[in-house]
């Protein structure tokens, strides 16, 4: 069957007049506003076949809208768009001159348009701009075989699939296959806000390094502190309490075989505080440039073995992440771990010697006053 053509369609019904006057009519040409209504779907019966319009990058082009009264300004100037609610098709905003396309978004060549009252709300072309909320609803089996993630980012940039944040100049979240990475910041000093290492299984904050040795390694003014699977906090400097005091869990209910503690003033005596400084090549990296006042753990071993620990070992060959010129990555192997059992001095034993040795003290100052008294 052959299909006639528009022409032949107006001249078989008649003027417009005797369009209106057919109950039935489902095709009506307006001759004044030039436009063409159409009572039911618009069918396409062949193949790559559509809607065709005049191209002009430095246009914006009407592909449809919700009513007449919101439709784009017909014959207006190319950064008029009228009250339109609807899609468009556009090119890049400034494109033929200075003012084209305002309401096209730089960066994502032709795109398509949806407009609310004339202003864009979402623009797609090669990429996505959107002036609201992108949500991505999770369903059970997840994305790509996962249970658990809604919204899947499937490209890579230097081995590292990730989002990026232009305007702080941060990747807020970037992994690559083996599942290492974090949130990195790309400045003048560019660093990782956090860093997890999946073969070493640690956490590393601040820009520190990771290591096998730690779950968790914190960064501060070139030192660092440790948490490992025991709950054990090492640290390379201070550590500061902003109410003054370092709280340990002494609930009498929780304790058994009480017994006295009465080493004090003949041990005190023994122990010989000592200032020094770490030697510069030591594999904890402890800061070298300045006098510590402490006591020798061998010295004290021999006089207080109870107070004297083997330390955990915190000298585990670290990995830092550093971003090459390329934009690439790569790992910087720390030295070898220190694997020496070092010393360390439980501090709650000299407290309570101290404490034993001022009881001592005072007997024998009352005793010396008593016998003074006439």
């Amino acid at each position: 069957m052959a299909i006639p053509t528009l022409g032949a369609m107006i001249a078989a019904i008649g003027s417009p007049a005797e369009w209106a006057a057919v109950g039935t009519t489902k095709l009506i040409w307006d001759d004044t506003n030039s436009k063409l209504s159409i009572l039911g779907d618009l069918t396409f019966l062949a193949g790559r076949k559509g809607l065709v319009g005049v191209y002009d990058a430095a246009q914006t082009q009407a592909i449809w809208a919700m009513g007449p009264s919101y439709v784009l300004t017909p014959g207006g100037a190319s950064n008029a768009y009228g009250a339109i609610y609807g899609l468009t098709w556009s090119y890049n905003p400034d494109y033929g001159g200075a003012g084209n396309n305002p309401q096209s978004k730089a960066g994502l060549s032709h795109q398509l348009l949806v407009m609310h009252n004339g202003v864009t709300q979402t623009a797609i072309g090669g990429g996505i701009w959107t002036n609201g909320t992108v949500t991505a609803p999770g369903y059970t089996g997840g994305v790509s075989g996962s249970s658990y993630g809604s919204l899947t980012v499937s490209g890579t940039l230097s081995g590292y699939a990730g989002i990026y944040f232009p305007y702080a100049r941060v990747v807020g979240c970037m992994y690559d296959s083996a599942g290492n990475g974090g949130a990195y910041h790309e400045a003048a000093t560019t660093c990782w806000h956090f860093y997890w290492c999946q073969d070493q299984q640690c956490l590393g904050i601040a820009g520190s390094t990771t290591t096998s040795t730690f779950a968790c390694q914190i960064n501060g003014m070139a030192k660092a502190s440790y948490f490992d699977a025991s709950s054990d906090v090492i640290a390379r400097a201070n550590l500061w309490s902003h109410d003054g005091g370092v709280h340990s869990l002494s609930d009498e209910r929780l304790k058994k075989n009480i017994r006295p503690f009465e080493k004090g003033l003949l041990i005190l005596r023994k122990v010989q505080s000592i200032l020094f400084n770490f030697k510069s090549d030591n594999k904890l990296l402890l800061p070298s440039d300045r006098d510590v006042c402490g006591i020798s753990a061998q010295e004290l071993q021999k006089i207080l073995p109870e107070a004297v620990d083997i330390a955990p070992k915190i000298g585990g060959r670290t990995t830092t992440k550093v971003q090459n010129p390329d934009g690439s990555f790569s790992d910087i192997l720390g030295p070898e771990p220190d694997l020496t059992d070092y010393l360390s001095i439980n501090n709650v034993y000299l407290r309570h010697i101290m404490i034993n040795a001022i009881k001592e003290l005072d007997d024998r100052l009352s005793k010396i006053e008593k016998e003074a008294i006439p």
